[in-house]
C-alpha cells in the first residue's frame, strides 16, 4: 500500500512546500484533493472561502488541501466541518489521508522497535524476572502465614484499612481482673492482590510474543488494523514496567521484618503465633534451626512491641471487635 499522505506538526514544513500559497482560497467548488493533515503548536490562518468571504480564523489543526489549479492551502478543522462535511470527495480524501497517515506512523514506530531489538529484549527479560521475583515472595506470604494473618490481609485489601489494632493492659479492676484499653500498632504496608501480579505476567507474555512477531514479520504483508494493534501492544511496555516496579516495591516493602512482626497480634492463640513467627523467619530468609529458635524470635518480637507500651501486656484486639459485633447485631 502506498502512503503518500503527509502529517505536519510544524508550519515551517508546510510553508516551504513549493505549491503552498498563503494567498489562495479554497471551497468545495475548487477543491481537488488533500495532501495531508496538520496539528501545530502555533496559530495559522484558515484559507476557506465561505458565504462571507475568506475565513481568516486562527487555528492549529486542519487539512492541507489542493485546489483545481494545484495550489496548496490550509483548511481549518472548523471550516472542514462547516463547509466540506457534505462534500463526498472531501470525505473520501479525508478517509484516505487518515488511513495512509495511520499506516505511515505505525510503520515508523515498528521500525523504531525493530532497530532496538536487542535492548528491548533485555528490557523484557528483566521485566519478566522482576515479576517472577514479586510472585515468588507473594506466594511465600500466602503459603507460610497461618489463616488468622491471611484473614487480616484479606480484610485489609478489601477495606483498604491496614491499621493493626491491639489491646493494651491498663492495670486491674477492683475485682482483680485485668483492664484492657484499645491501642494501635499503626498501619501495615499494603500488599497487592495475587491476581494483579498474575494479570501483569500474562500481559507481559502477550507483549513478548507480539514483539517477537513484530521483529519477524514483513510489514508489507500486514494490514493496517493489525499493524496498529501490534503497535498498541508494544506501546504498553513502559506502563507494564511501571506497574511491575510498583508491585515489586509494595510486596518487598510488606515482607520487611518490621512490617511483618506485628502481625503476630492478629493470631488467636499461641500455636498461630508460633506459625506466624516461623513464617516471618522463612519469608525474610532467617535461619530456622529449631523450635527453640522460633520461640526465641516470637518472645523477642513480643518484648519489642510491649516496650513500645512501657512494658505493658499487649494482646490481639478484642475490645473493638466485640463493639463491632454488638453494633452489627443491634443494626
Amino acid at each position: 500500500m502506498s502512503a503518500k499522505s503527509e502529517f505536519f506538526s510544524s508550519f515551517v514544513d508546510i510553508e516551504k512546500r513549493p505549491r503552498f500559497s498563503s494567498e489562495c482560497e479554497i471551497n468545495p467548488e475548487n477543491f481537488k484533493a488533500l495532501v495531508g493533515e496538520y496539528r501545530l503548536d502555533e496559530d495559522v490562518i484558515c484559507q476557506v472561502k465561505g458565504h462571507k468571504g475568506i475565513c481568516h480564523q486562527k487555528h492549529r489543526s486542519g487539512w492541507l488541501g489542493v485546489t483545481n489549479d494545484e495550489q496548496e492551502v490550509l483548511i481549518g478543522g472548523h471550516c472542514a466541518r462547516n463547509y466540506f462535511k457534505a462534500d463526498k470527495s472531501f470525505a473520501l480524501e479525508r478517509k484516505r489521508v487518515r488511513k495512509e497517515i495511520d499506516r505511515k506512523i505505525a510503520l515508523y514506530k515498528l521500525e523504531e522497535y525493530r532497530k532496538n531489538k536487542m535492548s528491548i529484549n533485555d528490557e523484557l527479560s528483566c521485566l519478566r524476572q522482576e515479576i517472577i521475583d514479586t510472585r515468588v515472595k507473594l506466594d511465600q506470604v500466602h503459603k507460610h502465614f497461618p489463616n488468622a494473618v491471611l484473614s487480616f490481609i484479606e480484610s485489609a485489601q478489601k477495606t483498604k484499612n491496614w491499621e493493626l489494632k491491639i489491646d493494651v493492659q491498663d492495670g486491674y479492676a477492683d475485682n482483680g481482673e485485668a483492664k484492657w484499653v484499645s491501642g494501635s500498632l499503626g498501619k501495615r504496608k499494603t500488599l497487592p492482590y495475587s491476581y494483579e501480579v498474575f494479570g501483569l505476567m500474562n500481559n507481559v507474555k502477550t507483549l513478548s510474543a507480539t514483539f517477537d512477531e513484530a521483529c519477524q514479520v514483513n510489514p508489507d504483508d500486514i494490514k493496517t488494523p493489525k499493524l496498529k494493534r501490534i503497535i498498541e501492544i508494544l506501546n504498553e511496555k513502559e506502563e507494564f514496567k511501571k506497574t511491575s516496579s510498583d508491585l515489586h516495591r509494595d510486596v518487598f516493602a510488606f515482607i520487611e521484618s518490621q512490617n511483618l512482626e506485628p502481625l503476630i497480634y492478629t493470631c488467636d492463640d499461641y500455636e498461630e503465633e508460633y506459625l506466624a513467627a516461623k513464617a516471618i523467619m522463612a519469608i525474610t530468609g532467617a535461619k530456622v534451626s529449631s523450635e527453640g529458635h522460633i520461640n526465641l524470635r516470637l518472645r523477642r518480637i513480643k518484648e519489642r512491641i510491649e516496650k513500645q507500651f512501657d512494658g505493658k501486656l499487649v494482646r490481639k484486639n478484642q475490645i473493638s471487635e466485640r463493639f463491632q459485633r454488638r453494633n452489627a447485631f443491634v443494626g
